[in-house]
């Protein structure tokens, strides 16, 4: 067994070095171990490559294979919502680039510039109220529940650059530590360091 998976544990929501108010699985070991085993493949100029040609294509602004659900997520951000704004930090292990386009905010896999999610806002004030969600399906497990968690997590992470735990898929019960763990760095990258069921 990996010396991270040894160090895979639950926190309580009064544990010290839990940042939150709810149970979480502290994934910040499996974290710092997967970043270091990827980090060559990461910073390699083949993606780099891939990042310049998936930003050049013309983007899509329909979800193949979609579920919709309405929402009601309220984001409070002061960063630019013009249309065609970037929402991603640079650097190592991010997946995710936002970007708004009209009145929706496109979630797109970083590296494939897969569409996964378009959330469809109304500005209020200094707020963005997402009032409906489309989401490829595969993607979210034909969870509309999962759907929602994750485009919150991705739009408090990347809008609102406030630290987040990730939503655990469907499926994945609390034995199974490593599995989540992996799957939120597969997913999410350097932002899945602590992890939540929905």
């Amino acid at each position: 067994m990996s010396n991270w998976v040894k160090r895979l544990v639950w926190l309580p929501a009064e544990d010290p070095e839990n940042p939150y108010p709810y149970e979480v699985l502290d994934c910040r070991a499996a974290y710092a171990a997967l970043a270091l085993a990827t980090r060559n493949e990461m910073a390699s100029e083949a993606v780099a490559t891939i990042e310049r040609i998936v930003e050049s294509c013309p983007s899509a602004v329909m979800v193949a294979d979609s579920l919709s659900v309405s929402c009601a997520i309220r984001l409070c951000c002061c960063h630019n919502r013009s249309n065609g704004s970037r929402f991603v930090v640079p650097g190592i292990g991010h997946k995710w680039l936002l970007e708004i386009a009209e009145a929706s905010i496109l979630a797109r896999r970083r590296w494939t510039g897969q569409l996964v999610h378009v959330a469809e806002f109304e500005a209020l004030d200094e707020c963005l109220i997402i009032k409906r969600l489309t989401s490829q399906v595969q993607s979210v497990y034909g969870s509309a529940d999962y759907a929602v968690a994750e485009i919150e997590f991705l739009l408090r992470t990347y809008l609102e650059r406030a630290a987040c735990a990730f939503p655990i898929p469907p499926g994945l019960n609390r034995r199974e530590v490593s599995r989540i763990a992996v799957s939120g760095w597969k997913m999410h990258g350097s932002i899945a360091q602590f992890a939540r069921f929905l």
